[in-house]
Protein backbone atom coordinates (compact mmCIF):
# COMPACT_ATOMS: atom_id res chain seq x y z
CA UNK A 1 0.00 0.00 0.00
CA UNK A 2 1.94 3.11 -1.26
CA UNK A 3 0.47 5.97 0.24
CA UNK A 4 0.71 8.86 -2.51
CA UNK A 5 -1.56 11.00 -4.70
CA UNK A 6 -1.93 9.60 -8.17
CA UNK A 7 0.59 12.08 -10.02
CA UNK A 8 -0.56 11.01 -13.51
CA UNK A 9 -3.70 13.11 -12.44
CA UNK A 10 -2.01 16.47 -11.77
CA UNK A 11 1.52 16.47 -13.41
CA UNK A 12 1.99 18.30 -15.66
CA UNK A 13 -0.92 20.21 -15.61
CA UNK A 14 -1.52 21.11 -12.03
CA UNK A 15 1.64 20.39 -11.18
CA UNK A 16 4.37 21.97 -13.16
CA UNK A 17 7.85 21.00 -11.19
CA UNK A 18 7.75 17.48 -9.67
CA UNK A 19 10.65 19.07 -7.77
CA UNK A 20 8.63 20.72 -5.51
CA UNK A 21 7.60 17.44 -3.92
CA UNK A 22 11.25 16.63 -2.61
CA UNK A 23 11.88 18.04 0.84
CA UNK A 24 15.32 20.37 1.18
CA UNK A 25 16.01 18.18 4.38
CA UNK A 26 15.59 14.74 2.13
CA UNK A 27 18.67 12.44 3.11
CA UNK A 28 18.43 10.78 0.06
CA UNK A 29 18.05 11.61 -3.73
CA UNK A 30 18.42 15.88 -3.55
CA UNK A 31 16.19 16.01 -6.60
CA UNK A 32 13.22 14.45 -8.38
CA UNK A 33 15.42 13.15 -10.83
CA UNK A 34 17.88 11.35 -8.25
CA UNK A 35 15.00 10.12 -5.98
CA UNK A 36 12.72 8.53 -8.41
CA UNK A 37 14.68 7.93 -11.33
CA UNK A 38 18.11 6.80 -10.22
CA UNK A 39 16.30 5.50 -6.79
CA UNK A 40 18.44 6.97 -4.43
CA UNK A 41 16.12 6.39 -1.69
CA UNK A 42 15.29 3.95 1.26
CA UNK A 43 11.86 3.04 -0.56
CA UNK A 44 10.64 -0.41 -0.51
CA UNK A 45 10.43 0.12 -4.64
CA UNK A 46 13.99 -0.44 -4.60
CA UNK A 47 15.73 -3.69 -3.10
CA UNK A 48 18.36 -3.02 -0.92
CA UNK A 49 21.07 -4.24 -3.12
CA UNK A 50 19.99 -1.29 -6.48
CA UNK A 51 18.21 -3.74 -8.25
CA UNK A 52 15.39 -1.75 -9.95
CA UNK A 53 12.06 -2.90 -10.20
CA UNK A 54 9.95 0.09 -11.96
CA UNK A 55 10.19 -0.44 -15.61
CA UNK A 56 10.99 2.95 -16.14
CA UNK A 57 13.86 3.72 -14.10
CA UNK A 58 17.18 5.08 -15.09
CA UNK A 59 16.06 6.36 -18.64
CA UNK A 60 16.54 10.10 -17.65
CA UNK A 61 12.81 11.35 -17.16
CA UNK A 62 10.84 11.05 -13.89
CA UNK A 63 7.69 9.51 -15.05
CA UNK A 64 4.52 10.49 -12.98
CA UNK A 65 4.17 6.30 -12.23
CA UNK A 66 7.56 6.63 -10.31
CA UNK A 67 6.64 9.39 -7.84
CA UNK A 68 5.70 7.35 -4.46
CA UNK A 69 5.83 7.17 -0.53
CA UNK A 70 8.97 9.25 -0.20
CA UNK A 71 9.79 11.77 1.43
CA UNK A 72 6.45 12.91 2.24
CA UNK A 73 3.40 10.55 3.03
CA UNK A 74 0.09 10.88 1.20
CA UNK A 75 -2.90 8.70 3.04
CA UNK A 76 -6.29 9.38 1.62
CA UNK A 77 -8.71 8.83 4.41
CA UNK A 78 -9.65 10.74 7.28
CA UNK A 79 -7.80 9.97 10.62
CA UNK A 80 -8.36 11.34 13.93
CA UNK A 81 -6.27 11.67 16.65
CA UNK A 82 -9.01 9.27 18.70
CA UNK A 83 -8.02 6.40 16.06
CA UNK A 84 -4.57 5.84 16.79
CA UNK A 85 -4.07 6.40 20.82
CA UNK A 86 -3.74 3.89 23.39
CA UNK A 87 -6.90 3.90 25.23
CA UNK A 88 -9.28 0.67 25.41
CA UNK A 89 -12.24 0.57 22.94
CA UNK A 90 -15.25 -0.99 25.09
CA UNK A 91 -17.00 -2.44 21.33
CA UNK A 92 -13.62 -4.27 20.88
CA UNK A 93 -11.38 -4.78 23.95
CA UNK A 94 -8.21 -3.27 22.11
CA UNK A 95 -6.80 -0.10 22.34
CA UNK A 96 -8.01 2.24 19.81
CA UNK A 97 -4.40 1.84 18.14
CA UNK A 98 -4.48 -1.70 17.80
CA UNK A 99 -8.35 -1.55 15.75
CA UNK A 100 -6.30 0.89 13.62
CA UNK A 101 -3.21 -1.02 13.09
CA UNK A 102 -6.44 -4.26 12.24
CA UNK A 103 -8.57 -2.11 9.93
CA UNK A 104 -5.49 -0.64 7.58
CA UNK A 105 -4.33 -4.02 7.04
CA UNK A 106 -8.32 -5.24 6.07
CA UNK A 107 -7.36 -1.42 3.95
CA UNK A 108 -4.23 -2.97 2.39
CA UNK A 109 -5.94 -6.68 1.78
CA UNK A 110 -8.28 -4.47 -0.03
CA UNK A 111 -5.90 -2.49 -2.19
CA UNK A 112 -3.83 -5.66 -3.13
CA UNK A 113 -7.05 -7.41 -4.93
CA UNK A 114 -8.14 -7.27 -8.58
CA UNK A 115 -7.46 -4.07 -10.18
CA UNK A 116 -10.92 -2.44 -10.63
CA UNK A 117 -11.67 -3.55 -6.76
CA UNK A 118 -8.57 -1.81 -5.95
CA UNK A 119 -9.46 1.49 -7.96
CA UNK A 120 -13.06 1.39 -6.35
CA UNK A 121 -11.64 1.38 -2.89
CA UNK A 122 -9.41 4.30 -3.45
CA UNK A 123 -12.15 6.31 -4.36
CA UNK A 124 -14.92 5.74 -1.01
CA UNK A 125 -15.05 5.65 2.13
CA UNK A 126 -13.99 1.92 3.74
CA UNK A 127 -16.55 0.54 6.18
CA UNK A 128 -14.94 -0.83 9.63
CA UNK A 129 -16.07 -2.52 12.49
CA UNK A 130 -18.68 -0.56 14.46
CA UNK A 131 -16.98 2.24 16.59
CA UNK A 132 -13.69 1.97 14.90
CA UNK A 133 -14.24 4.49 12.49
CA UNK A 134 -13.91 7.99 11.64
CA UNK A 135 -16.48 9.94 14.50
CA UNK A 136 -17.00 6.39 16.41
CA UNK A 137 -18.51 5.15 13.72
CA UNK A 138 -18.13 2.30 11.34
CA UNK A 139 -16.60 3.82 8.18
CA UNK A 140 -13.16 5.50 8.00
CA UNK A 141 -13.51 8.80 5.41
CA UNK A 142 -12.13 9.24 2.35
CA UNK A 143 -10.79 12.78 1.94
CA UNK A 144 -12.75 15.30 0.32
CA UNK A 145 -13.76 18.59 0.29
CA UNK A 146 -16.15 19.37 3.37
CA UNK A 147 -15.52 15.94 5.32
CA UNK A 148 -15.14 17.60 8.57
CA UNK A 149 -18.73 18.17 8.88
CA UNK A 150 -18.71 15.13 9.69
CA UNK A 151 -16.56 15.14 12.61
CA UNK A 152 -18.71 18.21 14.09
CA UNK A 153 -20.46 17.25 17.32
CA UNK A 154 -22.35 20.84 17.73
CA UNK A 155 -23.90 22.26 14.91
CA UNK A 156 -24.30 25.75 16.66
CA UNK A 157 -20.75 26.32 17.31
CA UNK A 158 -19.33 28.31 13.81
CA UNK A 159 -15.65 27.96 14.79
CA UNK A 160 -16.39 23.92 15.11
CA UNK A 161 -15.63 23.48 11.35
CA UNK A 162 -12.53 25.73 11.06
CA UNK A 163 -11.28 23.59 14.35
CA UNK A 164 -12.18 20.23 12.82
CA UNK A 165 -10.15 21.60 9.62
CA UNK A 166 -6.65 22.37 11.22
CA UNK A 167 -6.71 18.87 13.03
CA UNK A 168 -6.96 16.89 10.09
CA UNK A 169 -3.01 15.45 8.85
CA UNK A 170 -3.19 15.56 4.89
CA UNK A 171 0.68 14.67 4.32
CA UNK A 172 3.56 14.92 6.19
CA UNK A 173 7.29 13.94 6.04
CA UNK A 174 8.08 9.98 5.71
CA UNK A 175 8.47 8.93 9.60
CA UNK A 176 9.80 5.52 11.22
CA UNK A 177 9.92 4.34 14.80
CA UNK A 178 12.87 2.09 14.03
CA UNK A 179 15.23 3.86 11.43
CA UNK A 180 16.74 7.18 12.04
CA UNK A 181 17.05 7.61 7.46
CA UNK A 182 13.72 7.41 6.97
CA UNK A 183 13.25 11.10 8.59
CA UNK A 184 13.90 14.33 6.54
CA UNK A 185 14.06 15.91 10.00
CA UNK A 186 16.65 14.19 12.39
CA UNK A 187 16.89 13.47 15.17
CA UNK A 188 12.84 13.05 14.90
CA UNK A 189 10.25 15.18 13.90
CA UNK A 190 7.78 15.61 10.92
CA UNK A 191 5.83 18.64 9.03
CA UNK A 192 2.68 18.05 9.08
CA UNK A 193 0.07 19.38 6.54
CA UNK A 194 -3.33 20.19 7.67
CA UNK A 195 -6.57 19.94 5.47
CA UNK A 196 -7.23 23.45 6.34
CA UNK A 197 -3.85 24.58 4.51
CA UNK A 198 -1.76 25.51 7.27
CA UNK A 199 1.76 23.11 8.47
CA UNK A 200 3.09 22.78 12.01
CA UNK A 201 6.00 21.05 12.87
CA UNK A 202 5.53 18.38 15.44
CA UNK A 203 8.66 16.57 17.28
CA UNK A 204 8.84 12.84 17.99
CA UNK A 205 8.33 11.88 21.85
CA UNK A 206 7.08 8.59 22.15
CA UNK A 207 5.14 7.05 19.91
CA UNK A 208 1.63 6.44 22.07
CA UNK A 209 1.72 10.19 23.65
CA UNK A 210 1.87 12.22 20.26
CA UNK A 211 -0.18 13.57 17.96
CA UNK A 212 -1.04 12.06 14.79
CA UNK A 213 0.87 11.29 12.74
CA UNK A 214 4.15 11.17 14.74
CA UNK A 215 2.58 8.43 16.95
CA UNK A 216 1.37 4.51 16.76
CA UNK A 217 -0.76 5.31 14.25
CA UNK A 218 1.89 7.00 11.79
CA UNK A 219 4.64 4.52 12.25
CA UNK A 220 1.62 1.88 11.11
CA UNK A 221 1.03 3.39 8.37
CA UNK A 222 4.79 3.88 7.29
CA UNK A 223 5.27 -0.19 8.33
CA UNK A 224 2.42 -1.15 5.67
CA UNK A 225 3.61 0.82 3.30
CA UNK A 226 6.75 -1.57 2.87
CA UNK A 227 4.62 -4.80 3.24
CA UNK A 228 3.80 -5.66 0.12
CA UNK A 229 6.91 -5.27 -1.67
CA UNK A 230 8.68 -7.19 1.26
CA UNK A 231 6.10 -10.09 0.98
CA UNK A 232 6.93 -10.00 -2.66
CA UNK A 233 10.84 -10.45 -1.83
CA UNK A 234 10.04 -13.39 0.38
CA UNK A 235 8.11 -15.08 -2.36
CA UNK A 236 10.64 -14.49 -4.83
CA UNK A 237 13.19 -15.86 -2.09
CA UNK A 238 11.41 -19.27 -1.41
CA UNK A 239 11.29 -20.14 -5.33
Amino acid sequence: MQKRTNAVAVYPEYLADLNTLVCPSNPAGANALELWDQGQTPSSLWSGDGEVIQPFANDGIVQPCEVYEHPYIYFGWLVEQRMTDDKVNPLTGNTNAQDFEINIKALLAKLDSAPEEAIKTTEEDFELPEGTGSGDGKLIYRLREGIERFLITDVNDPASTARAQSEIGVMWDTISDDEAFHFNHVPGGSNVLYLDGHVAFLKLANKYGNTFPMNQGGFVLHEFSHMKYEEEEDDEDDN
